[in-house]
């Protein structure tokens, strides 16, 4: 999608069918299992199946483009890659310029390989954005925790620690209380500093 595009509920001009649409946006979704690329293009897109308008379209002709032009792309998974966790999570603030919601995302990582990954617009209006942070890390917490569960059970050998890499300073404060909770599941922080 375009960089900064916001799409409203309320855009102008409806579509005279919206069958195309959603027919659309249902195989994109389809594809996302093997896309994690374009998951945030087609979450955005699928909150406007009841009443899309033109502008929704186009943002979906351009991810059709973008499909199209990368149709090699996908899930790698390495065999010599080691058994170990780590997650990049990240929240977009009030991005829902109709709900006022924000976004998640994250990312799980065993070795180079993604094998979990989410972008879903929160469930209440929140009033800060090291909220909606701490929110999504705790989302993202949330499925480390269960994946650890899995290769426990699956008696695969998970050494260290898990990493949760997030960007936000207010975050990394509210989590460092939260350590002492958290060291019996074996989850660990680390704050993404990015250079300018």
């Amino acid at each position: 999608m375009e960089a900064n595009l916001k799409l409203r509920l309320d855009e102008k001009e409806k579509l005279a069918d919206p069958t195309l649409y959603r027919r659309i946006v249902e195989k994109l979704q389809y594809l996302i299992i093997t896309r994690p690329d374009i998951s945030y293009s087609v979450n955005k897109l699928s909150q406007f199946l009841c009443t899309p308008r033109v502008t929704h379209l186009h943002a979906v002709q351009r991810v059709l483009q973008y499909v199209k032009g990368t149709s090699g792309e996908g899930i790698f998974f390495a065999p010599d890659s080691e058994v170990k966790l780590h997650a990049y999570t990240d929240s977009d603030w009030a991005a829902c310029p109709d709900t006022r919601r924000s976004t998640t995302g994250f990312c799980i990582f065993v070795g180079i390989s993604i094998i979990s990954w989410k972008s879903k617009k929160q469930h209440t209006v929140l009033r800060s954005s090291a909220e909606a942070e701490y929110r999504a890390m705790a989302n993202t917490t949330c499925e480390v925790v269960w994946l650890l569960s899995i290769l426990k059970e699956l008696q695969i050998e998970h050494e260290g620690p898990t990493l949760l890499y997030y960007d936000n300073k207010s975050t990394q404060h509210i989590a460092a209380n939260l350590r002492q909770f958290l060291s019996p599941f074996n989850v660990g922080f680390r704050e993404i500093r990015y250079r300018r």
